[in-house]
């Protein structure tokens, strides 16, 4: 089930970033998903529209790993492994953008 604010519409695209029609101008997006979840392949798609309206987005999907497992990314060490690469991967993003 999504979880929405109160009087939030599942249509829109805060809550769900593939109902909008317009991918235009956004930042350089990372954009990580779990093998094991039924949303994973939403991370690809919004990385093709991102990509496709000109922008720049990166996709990573984490191997074996359940929607979530960052919440266990201190005791299961794949999720740890996982975090780890993440915020290596934010931090080289980052440092490109200030170049």
């Amino acid at each position: 089930r999504i979880r929405s604010a109160p009087g939030q519409s599942l249509d829109d695209p805060t809550l769900s970033p593939l109902r909008d029609s317009d991918f235009t101008g956004l930042p350089p997006t990372f954009i990580i998903t779990a093998e094991c979840d039924p949303l994973s392949c939403d991370g690809e798609a919004y990385r093709d529209r991102i990509v496709a309206a000109g922008g720049s987005a990166w996709w990573q999907e984490e191997p074996r790993l359940v929607h979530s497992f960052l919440r266990a990314r201190n005791s299961v060490p794949r999720a740890g492994e996982a975090f780890a690469r993440i915020v290596a991967d934010i931090g080289r993003l980052g440092a490109a953008m200030e170049r």
